[in-house]
C-alpha cells in the first residue's frame, strides 16, 4: 500500500481511510457461479481490463499508468506487471474511500447488481489471478478484521457456518487493529479473530496486510464481549465443502502409578469432636461442589469464564478436566490468584489441547518463572 498511497499524494485520514479493513463482511448469497465464469475468461492487459470502469473511478487509467511506471520486475515474483498493478490498484486509498476500487467492488458484490458486476469481470479476473499466484499464509495463522460502530455478535451464531463473498483485508496485530487508524478504542466495535490458512499476504504492503478472497468459508467457535464495547467473534476457516461441526480433540490426562499398591485403611471415627469435624468437612465439600456447579452453569458452550474465582487447586483441576474436553475455545483465568502450582496444573492439562485459541492469565501474581 505504500507505493499506491505515495503515488497519488493521499492523506491518511484516520476517520475515513483504511475502510477496507473495517467494513461489514458479506455473508449472504452465493456468487460462486459468477466467479467461475470470470475465472474462465481470457486475461486482458490491465489497460484493457479497466476500460469498463472509467466512468466509475476518476483518473483510473492515469493511476494504472503511474503504478506500472513505479513498479519493477523485481517487485513481481511470479506475477506479471499487469497482475501486480491490479493488486496495487485494489489497495489504493484515496481521499474519498467510497470511490476507491475496493469499496466499489465490494458494494457491487453485496448488492448483487448483475449488469454492473459484468463491468468488473475483466479487472476481477486479473485481480483474482494475481492473488491466486501469491503463497497462502499457512495453517493456524491468526489475523484480525474489524467493523466500526456495530455489534455483529447476534449475526453470527455459535457453531454457525458462513461464507464471506466480499474481499476482506486483515491485519496480523490486534493492537494495530485497535489503533485510532483502524477500529479505535471507543464506541461499539466488532473484531473478528480469524484462524485461517488461505489468506494472501500482499506484496509491498506497509501494514503487513492479509487479504481473504471471496468464498472464505468458516465456522464461529466463540464470542466474547469486553468492558470497552469491543465485541470479539472467534472464527476458524474450514474447507468450502465441509458442513460438519468442528469437534474438539479430547484431553488426555495421565496419572502416575504409585511405587507401591495403596492399601485400604478403614478407620473408626469416634463420636465427639472428630465426628463434628467430619460433618464440617463434608459440608465444606458439598458447598464446593455446589459452587463449582454454579461456575460451570454460567459458562457458555465456547467460553470458560473463571475470572475472579478463587478456586482451590483440586477444584481448578476438576473444572478444567470437566470442561476442556468439550468445545471451549476461550479460557479466562484473570484475577484468580494463580500460584506456580496452579499454573503447572493448567499447563499439564492444556498440553494436548487443540481447541483453545485464547488464554487470559492477566492480573495474577505471576513472575517470569510462573
Amino acid at each position: 500500500m505504500a507505493i499506491a498511497n505515495a503515488l497519488f499524494d493521499t492523506e491518511d485520514d484516520e476517520d475515513t481511510n483504511n475502510l477496507r479493513y473495517v467494513d461489514i463482511p458479506y455473508a449472504a448469497n452465493d456468487i460462486k457461479q459468477f466467479l467461475s465464469i470470470i475465472m474462465n475468461s481470457p486475461l486482458l492487459p490491465i489497460e484493457e481490463a479497466i476500460k469498463p470502469l472509467v466512468h466509475l473511478i476518476d483518473d483510473i487509467a492515469t493511476k494504472v499508468y503511474i503504478i506500472k511506471q513505479k513498479l519493477t520486475t523485481d517487485d513481481t515474483d511470479d506475477l506479471t506487471l499487469d497482475e501486480l498493478a491490479a493488486i496495487h490498484l485494489y489497495i489504493w486509498e484515496g481521499s474519498q474511500p467510497t470511490k476507491c476500487i475496493y469499496y466499489l467492488l465490494n458494494e457491487i458484490i453485496r448488492h448483487e447488481f448483475p449488469e454492473e458486476f459484468q463491468l468488473w469481470h475483466p479487472y476481477l479476473n486479473l485481480l483474482l489471478t494475481a492473488l491466486g499466484k501469491l503463497p497462502s499464509i499457512g495453517h493456524h495463522c491468526i489475523v484480525y478484521r474489524g467493523v466500526r460502530l456495530c455489534d455483529l455478535s447476534n449475526e453470527y451464531k455459535d457453531d454457525g457456518i458462513y461464507t464471506w463473498w466480499t474481499f476482506g483485508s486483515c491485519l496480523r496485530s490486534l493492537d494495530q487493529m485497535k489503533s485510532p487508524r483502524f477500529l479505535g478504542k471507543q464506541g461499539v466495535r466488532t473484531v473478528f479473530k480469524i484462524d485461517c490458512y488461505s489468506g494472501k499476504r500482499l506484496p509491498l504492503s506497509e501494514d503487513d496486510e492479509i487479504i481473504l478472497t471471496p468464498g472464505f468459508h468458516f465456522q464461529v467457535v466463540g464470542k466474547l464481549r469486553s468492558l470497552d464495547d469491543l465485541n470479539t467473534i472467534y472464527i476458524r476457516e474450514i474447507s468450502s465443502s465441509s458442513t460438519e461441526i468442528i469437534l474438539p480433540v479430547p484431553v488426555v490426562t495421565t496419572i502416575e502409578e504409585p511405587e507401591e499398591p495403596l492399601s485400604l485403611i478403614v478407620k473408626t471415627i469416634p463420636q465427639g469432636k472428630s465426628s463434628m469435624k467430619s460433618r464440617k468437612s463434608l459440608k465444606n465439600t458439598t458447598y464446593r461442589i455446589i459452587k463449582m456447579s454454579k461456575v460451570l452453569h454460567v459458562c457458555s458452550d465456547h467460553i470458560l469464564e473463571l475470572s475472579g474465582k478463587r478456586l482451590r487447586i483440586d477444584d481448578l483441576k476438576h473444572i478444567l478436566n470437566e470442561r476442556l474436553t468439550q468445545k471451549i475455545t476461550i479460557l479466562n483465568l484473570s484475577k484468580t490468584n494463580l500460584t506456580k502450582a496452579k499454573v503447572k496444573v493448567i499447563a499439564e492439562i492444556l498440553r494436548t489441547n487443540l481447541t483453545l485459541i485464547e488464554l487470559n492469565l492477566s492480573y495474577n501474581p505471576l513472575d517470569n518463572a510462573g
